[in-house]
């Protein structure tokens, strides 16, 4: 049971014989989200549900009558009146209407990679002329060993050697030897091999010469960007069933001055009419009495007591009591 972002609690409850179960010591205020699966079976996930109730009184459903009301019919006279005037009306709204001619709506769908680009780039490694791989939603990558092998073949011109190697891997371009970048900071090619693939986010491959690099970049340059929070995505389907499930209203704050705190300090007369509410009062078997504190007013020489709540029985009570 998810009660709030990130915090979780787990119940464990007996399912009786017509497949039922309840918790009546579990309290819960707004909305939590309920997890659950099939333990035996993991085929019910498609087949089967399972229904919540919070255990609250529900509203009474609206009555619908079981043969419809026939309203009196119109006289002759009256339909065709009304027949005409409102003929009369909608030509009238022909006559001052004026047909415009048709708008035409364009719109441009951005390119994810121009979008992982501006995420992850900046600088002179942003833009450019070169080749860009979105690792974190390539379904290839969970084949790869490292960074390396997943480039080659991929780039035209890029020779990658000892893939596997991680203290002898080399890439090149034209002859030329090609720099690596983690981040944007300059690494050199062991580094990335030693790197997990699964941490790589996004890959840019630049063509030569790259003007970002110390000496022009003659054999181009490869930038690695290692992922960012919420840069993974997973396309496996959760086996948990999720529904929501709405609980008691949310209790509000009752503001109360403590005039015990010295370093609280108050101006002019305190002439509240609520000296003290408290929506959220538990007593049980063990516990039968509750003790409450609060602070009188300037004014108040006799208070009422409202008691509102409910008995072991369920059954509602109120109490209103006079102290003086």
């Amino acid at each position: 049971i998810e009660i709030r972002e990130k915090e979780f609690i787990q119940l464990q409850t007996q399912i009786d014989v017509i497949n039922s179960f309840e918790d009546k010591k579990f309290l819960f205020f707004d909305t939590v989200q309920l997890f659950y699966q099939f333990n035996k079976n993991e085929a019910l996930t498609r087949k089967a549900s399972v229904a919540f109730n919070n255990g609250l009184l529900q509203a009474p459903e609206k009555a619908i009558a079981l043969y419809p009301l026939y309203g009196i019919l119109d006289t002759i006279g009256q339909a065709r009146a009304r027949f005409l005037a409102q003929e009369k009306e909608r030509l009238e709204k022909l006559l001052q209407g004026t047909t415009l001619e048709g708008v035409i709506v364009s719109t441009k769908k951005k390119d994810p990679k121009i979008e992982l680009d501006k995420q992850y780039a900046s600088g002179m490694f942003s833009g450019g002329d070169a080749y860009t791989f979105d690792l974190s939603n390539d379904t290839r990558v969970s084949g790869m060993q490292n960074v390396l092998q997943y480039l080659q073949g991929m780039v035209p011109g890029l020779q990658i050697n000892n893939a596997f190697s991680p203290t002898d891997a080399s890439a090149s371009w034209r002859g030329s030897a090609t720099q690596f970048f983690l981040d944007q900071m300059p690494v050199d090619a062991q580094t990335l091999n030693t790197m997990s693939i699964n941490d790589i986010a996004y890959v840019k491959v630049f063509r030569p010469p790259f003007y970002g690099s110390v000496g022009g970049g003659a054999g181009g340059a490869i930038a690695v960007y290692t992922k960012k929070g919420g840069a993974t995505r997973s396309d496996a389907p959760s086996k948990l069933m999720k529904q929501a499930l709405l609980g008691y209203t949310a209790r509000k704050q009752f503001y109360s001055p403590d005039y015990g705190n010295e370093k609280e300090t108050y101006q002019g007369a305190d002439v509240r009419t609520t000296l003290y509410w408290n929506p959220y009062l538990l007593t049980d078997s063990k516990n039968k009495k509750a003790t409450v504190t609060f602070f009188n007013n300037d004014v108040s020489r006799r208070l009422r007591v409202v008691i509102e709540g409910m008995n072991e029985n369920g059954q509602l009570i109120n109490i209103e009591k006079i102290i003086e």
